[in-house]
């Protein structure tokens, strides 16, 4: 029997950083038989003299692994450090703090605007475990909404928000619909939305806290729908359902200026990938992408590709 890919997931307990994580493991183990150790190393101390030394204490007992997957700041010294200690490939989801070339392979999303280069792989938005559904006639009568906050590149103007939905639901009413908010929505906002819809509109609408969602849930729900309208300020989820293949409206917040990941969410409207709310009200039009956003398959290939070696390769056949 084969052995399977050991791969360590060096972690630093941020559940974003763990998503992007995730989504690659998964993408590598719908290809080939994978034992995954997962390492939290946020309060790893000595890291530095871990490194000079060629030790990993978080490793002992475990099998030396052949990949090694980091996401969050925190991961990036602790990455070399088990590299050096255990050996492996050095797998990185982010620009990092550290040269490049230090890295077997970084993964980093076009909005951090980094040149191409040999061990870099561009993706449009950051890696999630999101995946597609096939299209279905009750997909086709779902709709989500996914709503964020107040953040450092955006504020909140619920009176307009409110409009944007309500606008939505008065246009798509062959949906019934589901919103969902986030840990940086004013706890206010359902009540204030409830209060300014109609009976009709209230009525294929289903409204659920984000501390009423379980891990996974969005996932889920993106499986169970073909159109998500979201926040400009939660981009992640726009890439969520762009992965999940859905069509995706973009619901205006007051921006605070222009900044890279602004940029790039304009480049996917450009691209024909995602509509804004105002041009969907206009015309009426909110198609769908051609296909999934696949990205974290698409750096599993490329993992396979060129990264591992053949031996390791054949755990796949």
């Amino acid at each position: 029997m084969k052995s399977p890919l050991v791969v360590w997931q060096l972690a630093d307990g941020t559940p974003g950083h763990e998503s992007q994580s995730r989504g690659l493991i998964e993408a590598l183990r719908r290809r080939v038989p994978l034992e995954q150790h997962a390492i939290n190393v946020a309060a790893m101390h000595g890291v530095f003299a871990s490194w000079m030394l060629s030790r990993f204490a978080p490793g002992r007992g475990r099998p030396r692994p052949d990949l090694l997957i980091g996401c969050g700041s925190r991961t990036h010294l602790p990455l070399l450090a088990a590299q050096r200690a255990a050996g492996g490939r050095t797998v990185l989801l982010m620009r990092p703090g550290l040269p490049v070339a230090w890295f077997d392979l970084c993964i980093i999303p076009e909005h951090d605007q980094i040149a191409p280069q040999a061990n870099v792989i561009i993706t449009r938005g950051v890696l999630n475990a999101v995946t597609a559904a096939p299209p279905s006639s009750d997909r086709d009568r779902r709709g989500l909404f996914l709503i964020g906050g107040p953040s450092r590149h955006h504020g909140w103007e619920e009176v307009r928000l409110c409009h944007q939905i309500q606008a939505v639901l008065r246009r798509e009413r062959q949906r019934h619909w589901t919103l969902t908010t986030s840990r940086r929505t004013p706890q206010d906002f359902l009540d204030a939305l409830a209060s300014r819809l109609g009976p009709e509109e209230c009525a294929r609408l289903t409204t659920i806290p984000a501390d009423e969602t379980p891990q996974g849930w969005v996932a889920e729900q993106l499986a169970a729908v073909s159109a998500a309208f979201v926040t400009e300020d939660s981009v992640s989820m726009v890439y969520e359902s762009l992965t999940a293949g859905v069509a995706v409206g973009v619901l205006a917040m007051p921006r605070k200026g222009r900044s890279r990941v602004l940029v790039g969410l304009e480049r996917l409207a450009a691209d024909g990938l995602v509509t804004f709310c105002n041009d969907f009200l206009a015309t009426g039009e909110l198609p769908p992408p051609a296909g999934p956003l696949a990205e974290a398959d698409r750096c599993a290939d490329w993992i396979f590709d060129r990264l591992l070696a053949p031996a390791t390769r054949s755990r796949a056949a």
